[in-house]
């Protein structure tokens, strides 16, 4: 129970708040944590966070923001989920260990959505200049009946049933940026997890940043320095708060590069890379199952993005080189 860990229950911040809100029974239904912008320390630490809200919900949704949904997700995700369970090849396996998980289709802003439906697959991509194996979305030519399976997480949509969060609760992570969604790939595989991407698209994100046009804080500079530093070492990143009340400990941080050399190599053979050679195997771009090249649209998700990152109905860009470079690189694994 990730609430009697002490390394999470050490991290929290003086300055963080818990809320509840209510219905109109008296029913809590919304608990919500806060605290000074000065604490934050990236999505890991914001998602490790989150987990201290679990009050034995049987399923568990994690998303980013900016998302809109399909009418009807929440039965259509809960089904999915429990044809996976029923499913005759898995009545002899642990039905509550499988997760829902992909890259969500992108929308724009107002609230333009599209009619896509069609699901997406996360595939590796390429091991960068640092070693560091990236991923993709791919779209698949049509819907399907039911789940696919998925050797790969997506942090920003995965659902599954809530035990997930005591088996793999999020790893103290606080400078990672890239790096976060293979980790969690590798623990859930070795705590016996099967990963499916949804047979249709079920939300969308809003991938574009051309939105937002403020000046960045200084501690947010900071903060993704030691992000852009974290993807060549991990071990015991800190920063420096500008406010010395609000400081947080990396020292139990986890080294995710050391981590990653001790993961089995079953489970690299899995997603089709050869880890230590830094190479993609065949097979590795169709999700290294029975799919097919054909299966999938010529272009992945990210070059599907680009367009709108980079602003297409103006003559010159809507962001900085180095805010496209970072866009583009979350989505699609780009080098930055």
């Amino acid at each position: 129970d990730p609430l009697n860990d002490r390394t999470i229950i050490d991290d929290i911040p003086t300055t963080m708040s818990t809320t509840t809100t209510s219905n109109h029974t008296g029913a809590p239904i919304i608990r919500t944590l806060t605290l000074n912008a000065k604490d934050a320390r990236g999505p890991c630490f914001a998602r490790r966070m989150a987990q201290l809200l679990w009050k034995d919900e049987d399923f568990v949704l994690q998303i980013d923001s900016h998302m809109r949904f399909r009418k009807g997700w929440d039965t259509y995700l809960i089904e999915h989920l429990g044809s996976i369970t029923n499913d005759e090849t898995n009545k002899n396996k642990n039905n509550n260990k499988a997760m829902l998980t992909t890259y969500p289709v992108g929308y724009t802003l107002p609230n333009s959505i599209p009619n896509e439906i069609r699901p997406t697959l996360l595939v590796p991509w390429k091991f960068d200049d640092q070693g560091q194996l990236r991923q993709k979305g791919r779209l698949f030519q049509t819907t399907h009946d039911k789940p696919l399976p998925c050797n790969l997480y997506a942090a920003g949509f995965n659902f599954a049933r809530s035990i997930v969060i005591a088996d793999c609760p999020y790893p103290p992570l606080y400078s990672t940026f890239f790096g976060e969604e293979l980790y969690m790939a590798t623990a859930l595989y070795q705590k016996g997890y099967k990963l499916y991407a949804p047979a249709e698209t079920v939300c969308y994100h809003l991938w574009s940043r051309q939105h937002r046009r403020g000046k960045i804080h200084p501690v947010t500079a900071t903060t993704s320095t030691g992000m852009k530093m974290n993807r060549t070492t991990t071990s015991n990143v800190t920063t420096t708060p500008t406010n010395p009340k609000h400081s947080i400990s990396t020292t139990n941080e986890l080294d995710l590069q050391h981590y990653l050399t001790l993961v089995p190599d079953e489970f690299w053979k899995t997603i089709g890379v050869n880890w230590k050679e830094g190479l993609l195997l065949p097979g590795s771009q169709t999700g290294n199952c029975q799919l097919r090249e054909k299966d999938f649209v010529n272009h992945d998700v990210s070059q599907m993005l680009a367009a709108a990152v980079v602003g297409v109905s103006t003559e010159e860009p809507l962001l900085d080189k180095t805010s496209q470079a970072l866009i583009l690189g979350f989505l699609g694994g780009l080098q930055l």
